[in-house]
């Protein structure tokens, strides 16, 4: 039997058997793999009319909204099956575990000191015969378009699914909800933040705006935050996160799901209306297939309790830019007096002004251990690696000053665990099926497990008290970090400041420990 039946079978019987629906009750983990083993078995060389008289007998057609009545019913699991399949990553798997037991395996390595309860959501799409967009397909430039000039693709036109799962259940979900939809809804968040992402004119922290003024943070209006907190956290997939009572969720995306601020969706449990940050920490993954790396190389820290040690930082602060056509990088005295209180924090001198050569920041990232960029940051959507960068100092081979993805991804630096990024739009880029690229995504790929990024401008002033309230809280013990770190950070800061187009700027991505 080939390989998409086995991981069609594990993923349905595993989540039909961990669903309450099934005989009212959510059997072990366990259980469930042997009840799939025995049904694989019964499967072999049956043909489609017996595979489907097969599920109808062991009850296996309740998944929520997928009916095999329809003449697409087998592909429709198949490709839930493929959803999963691809967020983890084939050939990474040992051979002695199904899909299934592999996702648990690194939920209960997170769980092992019964002090954090992990769930894993991962999103994903499918429309039959739907057209797939072509690789220079850019969602934000066809939402400007008049209707009838838009393209008809299916990362627009798709209806969303959504999987949940944890160490005790498989949820799945399909939304009406639409890709289309959740573009919108962004940039509708984006303009009720004052975010105008569109300009080449550059302020605040690469903030793009006229060249007359500063852009004013203001105070997001709940319309956007709430839409996409339901579409993306539906009840069936709240109330799963509620009952296994999870502190830490990893978000694997699709398309521009990872460049939305989880910690400020709205969250309501027991009738309290809050926000995520009050329950859980998130962290945005990669695909699952790079925990087995992560994991390898940090084996004596995964579930236990870690913090931010750095024997070897690099701090940049303020560096003198370059003024080139078409953008203007104004002074950041509030990123050069943010980098200063870091490096005090952490014993070392910080790189400011000139001495912030994009020579010397390379050559020195090649033995750090922690980075900190307080600067200005532009992302490119058109030609994200080569044109989306930190602005930095200018030296004979950058005279713009310019450090691109592609150089960043080459510095391949496994012992820099952890760079926070303190520039406008570090986490946001041109999305693709698989993720997105931005200048975040660079580090993770370079060799860093974990990167602190923004997904819109940031005010120069207003993140400098923050940031260092984030710095403090990396230092702390914790389980699950640096995510849980950075949500401590959050709950401290917003008592002094609930605005979250402040608190909510920066999220986690890559692989906790």
């Amino acid at each position: 039997m080939s390989f998409r039946f086995v991981h069609f079978f594990t993923l349905i019987v595993y989540s039909v058997f961990l669903n309450a629906q099934f005989n009212g009750r959510t059997p072990n983990i366990r259980q469930s793999i042997s009840e799939y083993n025995q049904l694989l078995h019964k499967s072999e060389g049956m043909s489609r009319n017996e595979l489907i008289h097969l599920l109808t007998q062991n009850n296996l057609l309740q998944l929520h909204n997928f009916n095999l009545s329809y003449t697409n019913g087998i592909g429709e699991f198949i490709h839930f099956k493929n959803a999963f399949h691809y967020a983890i990553g084939r050939s990474d798997i040992p051979r002695s575990q199904t899909p299934a037991e592999y996702l648990v395996s690194v939920i209960q390595k997170y769980e092992s000191e019964g002090k954090t309860r992990v769930g894993i959501v991962y999103y994903d799409a499918f429309v039959p015969g739907a057209e797939t967009p072509s690789a220079d397909f850019d969602p934000f430039s066809e939402l400007q378009k008049p209707d009838k000039q838009r393209k008809e693709y299916r990362s627009l036109h798709a209806f969303m699914r959504i999987y949940y799962l944890s160490s005790q259940q498989l949820i799945t979900h399909t939304s009406t909800a639409t890709y289309k939809q959740l573009y919108a809804l962004e940039i509708q968040m984006r303009d009720e933040l004052n975010d105008d992402s569109g300009s080449q004119s550059v302020s605040a922290r690469g903030a793009a705006i006229s060249k007359a003024g500063e852009v004013e943070t203001a105070r997001v209006k709940p319309g956007a935050l709430s839409r996409l907190s339901s579409i993306l956290l539906p009840k069936p997939i709240r109330d799963g996160l509620i009952r296994d009572s999870i502190n830490a969720l990893i978000v694997i995306p699709y398309e521009n799901i990872g460049q939305l601020p989880f910690l400020a969706f709205p969250f309501e449990k027991d009738t309290i209306k809050s926000a995520v940050a009050d329950y859980m920490c998130v962290t945005i993954a990669p695909h699952l297939c790079n925990y087995n790396r992560v994991f390898g190389a940090n084996q004596s820290r995964i579930g236990k309790q870690n913090a931010m040690v750095s024997r070897n930082p690099i701090i940049i602060g303020n560096p003198v830019y370059a003024q080139t056509a078409g953008m203007e990088f104004p002074d950041l005295p509030g990123a050069e007096d943010e980098a200063r209180k870091v490096a005090a924090f952490l014993h070392t001198s910080p790189l400011l002004g000139k001495s912030a050569r994009v020579d010397t920041v390379l050559h020195r990232l090649k033995n750090a251990d922690f980075g900190y960029f307080a600067t200005h940051a532009v992302p490119d959507y058109s030609n994200p690696a080569g044109k989306s960068f930190l602005a930095l100092t200018p030296d004979i081979k950058h005279p713009t000053g310019w450090l691109n993805i592609e150089e960043i991804q080459e510095i391949t630096n496994n012992r820099l665990k952890l760079v926070v990024l303190s520039a406008c739009q570090t986490g946001i880029g041109k999305a693709y099926k698989n993720g997105y690229c931005n200048i975040g995504r660079g580090f993770f790929i370079a060799g860093t497990d974990n990167i602190l990024m923004s997904l819109w401008n940031l005010n120069d002033r207003d993140m400098v008290p923050f940031m260092q309230t984030v710095m403090e809280e990396l230092a702390k013990p914790q389980y699950f970090y640096p995510a849980e770190n950075l949500r401590q950070a959050v709950l401290r800061y917003r008592r002094i400041n609930p605005n979250p187009a402040v608190w909510a700027a920066m999220v986690k991505f890559g692989i906790d420990y």
